[in-house]
């Protein structure tokens, strides 16, 4: 996830809105140990120049998804459940 103002710029909520880059760059942990060892990993944002982000509906909504495929065996991932979110927001 990432806000959508970082691929479209300040014009993001803009009906006729254009996508200022084609790629993005990450930075990733490789070693859970050291958190100072880290692999940039860059995403494209075009597939066949059709957008692989997912974004809401509403123009003004400043958030979209990028669905990425990692190595599970080569960076550090850390998973959350709903009880970092209790008292966040109302999970029906």
């Amino acid at each position: 996830m990432t806000n959508k103002h970082v691929i479209y710029g300040d014009n993001f909520s803009k009906e006729d809105a254009v996508p200022e880059v084609d790629k993005i760059t990450i930075t990733l942990h490789v070693n859970r140990n050291d958190l100072s060892q880290n692999e940039a990993v860059t995403i494209d944002l075009f597939k066949k120049k059709n957008k692989v982000w997912k974004e809401h509906s509403r123009k003004d909504i400043d958030i979209v998804c990028i669905p990425i495929e990692l190595d599970r065996n080569k960076f550090v991932f850390a998973t959350a459940d709903e009880s970092l979110l209790v008292g966040l927001i109302h999970l029906s």
